[in-house]
């Protein structure tokens, strides 16, 4: 069975991120990068030439795209590469020098050499299903991503107002057991099914009635 690995979502808000290579696999990672609801800080690209895409982004200034070959030094400071050239030789020795250097590198020919995997992601009703077959099936990765984010459409209006109730349930209440009851009773069993019947109004009335039951002038525990 192929080693899907341990499944995260990393946080790459004013971080560095390299994509090295120009084509059109390096464009998906760049386009991943710039079009995340928190995009990466800063996006390096390095390769000779560049897709029209990747120059459309350098022109607007959202990559810097450094219009030669790689060097080791660009991986100074940087927290996420992407190694995406047709050279096998060259994709190996980045894979190595970011793993002496501790950086997380992902390499599109040799996922094995790398530190990380791009899983399949779709997103839908506020959302986002990632899925990985470790390398195996890509294509279907991202038919089942696809698939099992399109289930979740319905979730997107309660999904807004669950995230308002949370932030008041963490500012009102200071008992962290009265927390993880309050929250827990937002996520129930009996709210899912209102919200895969269509019924989302009334999943979003019992939310409000939970909201007027938090404590007002102190918070619980005090």
């Amino acid at each position: 069975m192929p080693n899907a690995g341990y499944p995260v979502l990393l946080t790459l808000h004013g971080r560095r991120c390299v994509v090295v290579g120009g084509g059109g696999v390096a464009e998906r990672r760049v386009t991943g990068l710039l079009t995340r609801p928190e995009p990466a800080g800063e996006v390096v690209v390095v390769s000779p030439s560049a897709t029209g895409a990747i120059r459309a982004y350098a022109a607007e200034g959202r990559v810097t795209w450094l219009a030669r070959g790689f060097r080791d030094a660009d991986l100074n400071g940087a927290f996420l590469v992407f190694v995406a050239t047709d050279d096998r030789r060259l994709n190996a020795e980045i894979a190595r020098s970011c793993t002496q250097r501790g950086v997380l590198v992902n390499v599109a020919d040799a996922p094995q050499e790398g530190s990380f995997l791009v899983p399949a992601v779709s997103s839908a009703g506020g959302i986002q299903v990632a899925v990985s077959t470790g390398g195996a099936a890509p294509g279907l990765g991202a038919e089942l991503a696809r698939e099992f984010a399109a289930s979740c459409n319905e979730f997107g209006e309660y999904l807004e107002a669950l995230s308002q109730f949370r932030a008041q349930v963490l500012a009102t209440v200071e008992d962290a057991a009265a927390r993880a009851e309050l929250l827990g009773a937002a996520c129930s069993p009996e709210l899912v099914k209102l919200l895969r019947a269509g019924r989302s109004s009334e999943a979003i009335e019992r939310l409000r009635e939970l909201i007027a039951e938090l404590p007002k002038d102190r918070p619980a525990g005090a």
